[in-house]
């Protein structure tokens, strides 16, 4: 047949973890899932990878541990199994030799233990899985660059800045001159200023200051500090 059924058991610890007596995998927490795989599986990288994707496991973080409850002997009423562990590739072949030679046995039972890797072991893992870490570094990079053109253009929004400034201060010179040309609407209008100064060229004209002028002698110096 061109599949065959494998009965993964996982979740908890075994209730009798004895090898020699190959017990069913029974224990606290440890649920069963079902699963088929191909008959022409040879290696234990592609048995590990079906049971992970199974099992939903993340291999960059978790090592996978397989036990195989191996048909050992066959009696007359009953079958004697031992607890084989599933650790290189001539495992697999001595699981599918089994299952081939004893017609008994309709499928493949494992039970499995994921273990958390060390962080050495999660950093190869990552790099073995390609992790885009130059694409973060470039796309980092980028932004580098954005943040200094942006830095630019800030330095050159200050400059224009500057600009406009000294661009004010010339406004605020010719408002300067403006207002020395400036002459009071109402004044001029009314025209008091010129007729004050009018009338006081008139008075003295006619000598109207006359008294005040002799009271000053020819010899006094007026102060004038």
């Amino acid at each position: 047949m061109p599949e065959i059924d494998i009965i993964l058991y996982h979740g908890g610890p075994l209730k009798n973890p004895n090898a020699n007596k190959g017990l069913p995998f029974e224990g606290p927490g440890i649920r069963s899932y079902y699963t088929q795989i191909d008959r022409r599986l040879k290696t234990l990288d592609e048995l590990k990878t079906i049971i992970m994707e199974e099992l939903c496991a993340n291999p960059a973080i978790h090592n996978i541990q397989i036990t195989y409850r191996m048909p050992h002997e066959v009696l007359k009423n009953r079958m004697n199994y031992k607890y084989m562990a599933i650790e290189t590739d001539k495992h697999v072949k001595i699981m599918f030799d089994k299952l081939e030679r004893i017609p008994e046995v309709s499928g493949i039972e494992l039970y499995i233990q994921l273990e958390p890797r060390a962080d050495d072991e999660i950093q190869q893992t990552a790099t073995s899985l390609q992790v885009t870490v130059p694409d973060a570094h470039y796309e980092y990079s980028t932004h580098v660059d954005d943040d200094v053109d942006a830095d630019d253009d800030v330095n050159a929004d200050d400059d224009d800045d500057d600009d406009d400034d000294d661009d004010y201060d010339d406004d605020d010179d010719d408002d300067d001159d403006d207002d020395d040309d400036y002459v009071d609407e109402p004044t001029a209008i009314n025209g008091e200023d010129l007729v004050d100064r009018d009338d006081f060229e008139e008075r003295i004209d006619r000598g109207d200051f006359g008294d005040f002028e002799r009271d000053i002698d020819d010899d006094d110096t007026l102060d004038v500090s």
